[in-house]
């Protein structure tokens, strides 16, 4: 469980930051020394207003 400064970015009077609170699930797997894998799962909450979410994300990361 973690919490993060999470963003919303927007025009100059819609941008915010810090009004977000939530939880991240991460897990990964390194396939070889150079490749690996990094599953995210994010669900948060707007403190003021009622934009919440849950996303899932997924990287790859290569070094060469």
């Amino acid at each position: 469980m973690a919490q993060d400064d999470w963003f919303r970015f927007g025009s100059a009077t819609q941008t915010r930051s810090s009004d977000f609170r939530g939880h991240e699930l991460s897990a990964g797997y390194a396939v070889t020394d150079r490749l690996n894998v990094l599953a995210r799962y994010f669900t948060v909450e707007s403190i003021t207003t009622r934009e919440d979410g849950k996303r899932f994300r997924l990287d790859l990361n290569y070094s060469f």
